[in-house]
């Protein structure tokens, strides 16, 4: 029987840990944006992480008083040293490495799968919890929202591009990366120099003495007119 609670403290310990760790390396813009998209996992999780400090005080005090009740319970059930190095090895271990890697790599599919049981959490810390997690909102304010360079914005479609399983093709790319520079253009930009181009008469006919002439500066032309 004291190993099944241990087990169940440890298991409840890396809950508590991987979900905090998990729900905040989600940008709540992020969510919000997929949401709006249909992205059924985001809705689950969006409604619970859009509440930052409820969510958070929830966790980190369940987390505290999970850790609390297994360090006192091996303390009940072992000598007080072996307890020490016992409940530490268990919570560093499964309470926190393997729980926390597992969940920052899936945060979104796991945040979605235990939103139930986040919300059975916020519901029993909620008398404590809603006091803390208000005074956090006057004091700290609201989160602040993830605004882009179009630097930034610009290296985000490169790496979405250049990534395997991404439906953003290079001419795509091209187009956004276009768009995101024409404000700052100017008319030189996009001149082609007179130097750069070739010139003739409509009338005048394209023939094989005309080619060659075209060919022989083909490397200095860019563009070809009629006039």
């Amino acid at each position: 029987m004291d190993y099944i609670i241990v087990v169940f403290l440890v298991l409840l310990s890396g809950i508590f840990s991987g979900l905090t760790l998990g729900f905040f390396s989600l940008s709540r813009d992020d969510l919000e944006r997929k949401s709006e998209l249909k992205d059924k996992d985001a809705i689950k999780v969006f409604k619970i992480r859009k509440d930052g400090n409820l969510l958070l005080c929830t966790l980190l005090i369940g987390n505290v008083a999970v850790n609390s009740t297994l360090s006192i319970y091996l303390g009940s059930i072992t000598s007080g040293f072996s307890a020490g190095i016992i409940a530490v090895s268990l919570i560093v271990v499964f309470g926190e490495i393997i729980p926390q890697a597992t969940f920052a790599r899936y945060a979104l599919k796991i945040g979605s799968r235990l939103a139930w049981l986040v919300r059975i959490f916020i519901f029993i810390f909620y008398p404590i919890c809603k006091p803390l997690a208000l005074a956090l909102d006057k004091f700290l304010g609201e989160e602040i929202p993830t605004i882009y360079s179009k630097k930034e914005l610009v290296k985000l479609i490169e790496d979405h591009e250049d990534f395997k399983g991404s439906d953003i093709d290079a001419d795509e790319e091209r187009i956004i990366k276009g768009a995101l520079s024409f404000s700052n253009k100017k008319a030189r930009d996009i001149m082609t120099p007179r130097t750069a181009m070739a010139i003739m008469q409509n009338t005048r006919k394209l023939n094989e003495k005309t080619i060659k002439k075209i060919s022989c500066n083909a490397n200095k032309i860019t563009k070809f007119s009629f006039l």
